[in-house]
């Protein structure tokens, strides 16, 4: 299972800036590692599929919706005074846990799929299989970006 976020619908992939050393903006690194998260997971699972040692193996992602959490203490300083004010359309902490928990107890889970909240906008609501992104699905860009994260950690792995 990887933990992605509705983050990764704004984020990119800048291969020349993989790690922020040339540039860096706290809500675009968070909103590129979340795509990047989610693009692991969707090559994980197509990776396993060709690896025939692997078949009793799936790769999940899932995000928690909107949760109240002391991350909007980081975020601009606009949403750390509003926060607290939208609260009832935000998961709570343990609701925002849910999407995790279906995933890993759904007797009809397939590998690829990605959990969230189903409710509007994915924000908060019960948990289940959700979509992502065009660009989290580009099997060209998460090819090179397991390629590239492959050289970085010094590990190959299928």
């Amino acid at each position: 299972m990887t933990l992605s976020s509705l983050a990764h619908k704004n984020g990119v992939i800048d291969f020349s800036n993989l790690n922020a050393e040339t540039s860096y903006s706290k809500m675009g690194a968070y909103a590129q590692s979340k795509l990047e998260c989610l693009m692991f997971a969707y090559e994980l699972e197509h990776r396993l599929r060709k690896d025939s040692n692997s078949k009793n193996i799936i790769s999940l992602g899932a995000h928690p919706g909107v949760a109240l959490t002391n991350l909007f203490h980081y975020g601009p300083k606009v949403l750390q005074w509003l926060s607290p004010l939208f609260g009832f359309m935000m998961n709570s902490q343990e609701n925002a846990a849910r999407p995790n928990i279906v995933a890993a107890l759904d007797e009809n889970v397939k590998g690829g799929q990605y959990y969230g909240p189903t409710g509007k906008r994915e924000m908060k609501g019960i948990a289940g299989v959700v979509d992502s992104s065009e660009l989290s699905k580009d099997t060209d860009i998460a090819d090179k970006l397991w390629n590239e994260l492959q050289k970085l950690v010094k590990f190959s792995y299928l």
